[in-house]
């Protein structure tokens, strides 16, 4: 009768620690972090034409390729929670020496980074760490 009382007692113990690790192990949720609504935008100079575009949210890359025209605007994207670092880079060709790309990172609907470079060949990053 002994042996049976211990094995209860055994099974007890364990049915209690494991019930502690089951309630301290479903703690609450830890607070999501904040989204981000992005808009790229990028402009060349009047005969100049965009070619492509590369946008990142920290290591997430994303390509657009056979941009047409002289502007380009993506949709409103959203940016994962935790992102650190938001990045733009765009490769146009200019009609001459003084050709102009800008380039433009918005963020939560309020301009982050602007940057604009010259030249015929035209490329430039942006970067912007939240």
């Amino acid at each position: 009768m002994r042996n049976l009382s211990l094995k209860s007692q055994i099974a007890g113990g364990l049915l209690v620690l494991f019930s502690c690790l089951v309630f301290f192990s479903c703690s609450k949720d830890s607070p999501s972090k904040p989204t981000h609504e992005v808009v790229f935008k990028a402009v060349v100079s009047k005969g100049g034409a965009l070619s492509g575009a590369v946008y990142s949210f920290d290591n997430t890359t994303t390509a657009v390729k056979d941009l047409k025209g002289t502007e380009w605007t993506s949709g409103s994207i959203t940016a994962p929670g935790g992102t650190a670092k938001i990045t733009l880079e765009v490769m146009a060709k200019g009609d001459a020496d003084n050709a102009t790309l800008q380039i433009q990172i918005y963020v939560d609907g309020k301009m982050a980074k602007e940057k604009k470079v010259s030249g015929s060949f035209l490329e430039t990053i942006a970067e912007y760490n939240l």
